[in-house]
C-alpha cells in the first residue's frame, strides 16, 4: 500500500471489535480490517465459530481473538469488559437475527419473539456501546450495520424492519449523544448480499432479485466491507448520525417486481372503468 493509500484506508495500531464476526457480511469485515492493520476481536455468539479462522487473518503484529458472547445479554457484555477492558477504536455493530419470512407481522407475533429479535438487533447494538463507549477515544467509530429494510416496509418481514429502523434511530442518537467526544457513528443499510442467511436461495428468487435491484444482481459481502473502511478511515472524519445505503439500486427502483406479470387491479383503482 502507497503512503496515500496508507494514509487513507490504513488501521495500523487501530483496535476493532466486530460483533457476529464469525460469518457472512460479519467476517467479510473482520478480514477486510485486518487486511488494513487493524487488530480486531470477534464477538459471536455461535459455539460452532472455529477459533481456527483467525488463522486465515493477516498476523502482521495484531492480536486477533474470537470471543463466544451473545450480544443481548448485557450482564455478560459487562462481565466480559469487566475482564478484558481496553482501549477501542472501532466498534462494528452487526450481529443480528431475522425471523423465517412465514412468521408473523408485529401484531400478531408472540411477544417471547419479537422480543428475542429486538434484544439482539437494537438492544445488543445499544449494548455494546455502552460496554465500550469509556474506554474509546476521540476520533473513534461506531459503525452500525443496518438494512434496506429498515426504510422499506413490506410483508413478511416486518419485524425485521421494525427493528432495523430502530437501529437507524439509534445511530442519529448516539451520534448526537458522542458528537462532542470525537466519536463518528454511522449506519451501513446493505441490500440483498450474497451471504449464507440469502444464499439458499432457488433460481426464481434469484431472478426476483435481479428483477428489483438496477444494477441486476445481489452484493458481494467485501462490498460492504470496504465501504466500512473507508467510514473507519479518514473518508468518514466527518460523515456521522446518518446511514449509507449500499444496495444496488434496490430503494431507487419502482419498477414492479415483473413486468410481464398481470397484476389484478384494485377494488378503488381509478384507471379502471366502471
Amino acid at each position: 500500500m502507497n503512503q496515500f493509500l496508507t494514509g487513507l484506508f490504513g488501521l495500523k495500531n487501530k483496535h476493532a471489535i466486530v460483533t457476529g464476526g464469525a460469518s457472512g457480511i460479519g467476517f467479510a469485515i473482520v478480514q477486510a480490517l485486518a487486511n488494513v492493520g487493524a487488530s480486531v476481536h470477534i464477538w459471536d455468539k455461535d459455539e460452532r465459530a472455529d477459533p481456527e479462522l483467525l488463522t486465515s487473518l493477516p498476523q502482521d503484529g495484531q492480536e486477533h481473538r474470537l470471543v463466544h458472547i451473545d450480544v443481548s445479554d448485557q450482564n455478560a457484555l459487562r462481565k466480559h469488559w469487566a475482564d478484558n477492558a481496553a482501549p477501542v477504536d472501532i466498534l462494528i455493530n452487526n450481529a443480528a437475527i431475522a425471523p423465517e419470512v412465514d412468521e408473523d407481522g408485529v401484531l400478531t407475533m408472540p411477544n417471547s419473539r419479537l422480543r428475542s429479535i429486538m434484544d439482539t438487533n437494537f438492544w445488543g447494538y445499544l449494548y455494546c456501546a455502552r460496554t465500550v463507549r469509556q474506554d474509546m477515544s476521540s476520533g473513534g467509530r461506531i459503525i452500525n450495520i443496518s438494512s434496506v429494510q429498515g426504510q422499506a416496509s413490506h410483508a413478511p418481514w416486518s419485524t425485521y424492519q421494525t427493528s432495523k429502523a430502530a437501529v437507524d434511530g439509534l445511530t442519529r442518537t448516539l451520534a448526537c449523544e458522542l458528537g462532542r467526544s470525537g466519536i463518528n457513528v454511522i449506519g451501513v443499510a446493505p441490500g440483498a448480499i450474497a451471504t449464507p442467511g440469502l444464499g439458499e436461495h432457488d433460481e426464481e428468487t434469484i431472478n426476483a432479485y435481479r428483477k428489483m435491484v438496477p444494477l441486476r444482481r445481489r452484493g458481494h459481502p467485501d462490498e460492504i466491507a470496504y465501504l466500512v473502511v473507508a467510514l473507519c478511515g479518514v473518508a468518514g472524519n466527518y460523515i456521522t448520525g446518518t446511514t449509507i445505503t449500499a444496495d444496488g439500486g434496490y430503494l431507487a427502483n419502482i419498477t414492479p417486481i415483473n413486468l410481464v406479470e398481470d397484476m389484478p387491479p384494485a377494488a378503488d383503482d381509478p384507471d379502471v372503468a366502471e
